[in-house]
């Protein structure tokens, strides 16, 4: 397995408030120091570029045993038509049906369209080799779906009708 590739790295200060782990605050603070990145103590979230995909180390603002590692992949490009969007999206919801006994990440559009992937873990049984080992996983997966996007808009943009998934679908550039 390759090593984690830290590109930048910035920090976003929310101030720690008590409810956060301690334990979270460790991982946070060997991950950052094993990849060279800043990080001032109390940080609660610990956010990054690597390999063109916004990552985000946070806690869950609903289960204060669990932290949320969230990857911003790419946009849904306002250009393609609706039966292009239609399709991507159902795409995106076979990725997140078919994905979901294998692993817990879940793909998401936020309103102002971009397309993420996050998953929840529990910070007890999460040791620093762990989130090492996720954040890889994390960034081969926000790749491999920022492929299949871009894939998608390059074959939407070549053709005025609505590209046929299937070659994108079993190419496993989504591992499910």
């Amino acid at each position: 397995m390759n090593p984690l590739k830290v590109n930048a790295m910035q920090t976003n200060h929310t101030p720690f408030d008590g409810t956060t782990d301690a334990a979270f605050l460790g991982l946070l603070e060997a991950f950052a120091t094993n990849h060279g990145l800043r990080y001032e103590p109390g940080d609660d979230v610990l956010a990054f570029e690597a390999d063109a995909l916004s990552v985000r180390i946070l806690p869950d603002p609903r289960k204060t045993h669990r932290m949320l590692v969230q990857v911003d992949c790419t946009y849904l490009p306002e250009q393609l038509s609706i039966d292009v969007q239609s399709e991507l999206l159902l795409l995106l919801h076979h990725l997140n049906s078919a994905a979901r006994f294998e692993h817990e990440w879940v793909i998401s559009i936020d309103p102002a369209r971009n397309i993420r992937m996050h998953r929840p873990c529990d910070i007890a049984q999460t040791s620093v080799a762990d989130l090492e080992a996720l954040m890889e996983q994390a960034i081969e997966q926000g790749l491999a779906l920022q492929q299949v996007v871009t894939g998608m808009s390059a074959m939407a943009s070549a053709s005025a009708t609505p590209p046929d998934l299937s070659p994108l679908q079993r190419s496993g550039m989504i591992r499910v």
